[in-house]
């Protein structure tokens, strides 16, 4: 079930996260993988295909973005990983917050 934040002024229905293998990005690492375990999300690399429902954090896709849906995928740049994590962090709490229960309808987190 997709996880709802808000990004860009958008609603992002987030079904993975697809996160840098290279090591420029160790600190955040573990941060986003924790909250990729907490969301029950699944995760990619740069070398993923893009998909309706990513959200790229901290990576383009190598392969480039084809012809997906730009309102469909959430992209964070390197220097907007802090904000994405916090927008995660934020949304993992939410969902923890109500007995690990996942809403089926969008809310605006962030």
């Amino acid at each position: 079930m997709p996880i709802p934040i808000t990004w860009n002024d958008e609603i992002l229905l987030v079904e993975r996260l697809v996160l840098p293998s290279c090591s420029r990005h160790e600190r955040y690492q573990a941060a986003l993988h924790d909250l990729a375990d907490r969301l029950h999300l699944e995760t990619g690399d740069e070398y993923s295909k893009p998909m309706p429902g990513d959200f790229w954090v901290g990576c383009s896709p190598l392969v480039g973005w084809g012809g997906t849906d730009p309102g469909e995928v959430g992209w964070a740049s390197f220097n907007e990983v802090p904000p994405a994590i916090l927008r995660l962090l934020t949304a993992a709490n939410w969902y923890e917050q109500r007995s690990g229960s996942r809403r089926s309808e969008p809310m605006l987190l962030g």
